[in-house]
């Protein structure tokens, strides 16, 4: 759910979960603790909130930290669940997350001048997405 943003800067580093145990980080060699990216959660965001819509079965990926417009301090978390259909429903938690499969930006944040954008371990992450995004799972059935 929709969490916060800013304008202040365009972005902030994503950060894998220390909880995160998922087969969509195979071969991406993230660690926790660990941050990635620049600019890569922002300008708005999503988090979990304990409001009871949270999807069963939500994983979270990263808890990556946020500060908004007003200075308070927050989060933005990286997700998946299988839904009953046994589709998997994936989200980034951010608008700028896709920011990390390349190099380009037609507008560069200062504060991330000289860094290399793109990050190979959210590269494979998304790789794993998408592969696992045409794959039947046991928990449903495919739907048209």
């Amino acid at each position: 759910m929709y969490s916060d943003l800013t304008h202040k800067r365009q972005g902030y580093a994503w950060q894998l979960s220390a909880q995160a145990q998922s087969p969509l980080l195979k071969g991406t060699g993230l660690q926790t603790g660990q941050t990635y990216g620049c600019d890569l959660v922002g300008y708005e965001w999503d988090k979990v909130f304990a409001n009871g819509a949270t999807p069963a079965g939500l994983q979270v990926l990263s808890i990556s930290k946020t500060i908004d417009d007003n200075g308070k301090p927050d989060t933005s978390n990286s997700t998946y669940y299988i839904a009953h259909s046994g589709a998997l429903v994936f989200a980034t938690g951010s608008i700028y997350w896709s920011y990390a499969l390349d190099d380009y930006r037609f507008t560069p944040d200062p504060v991330c001048s000289g860094l290399s954008h793109a990050v190979p371990g959210l590269q494979k992450l998304m790789s794993n997405v998408m592969a696992a995004i045409v794959v039947l799972h046991p928990s449903g059935r495919l739907t048209s």
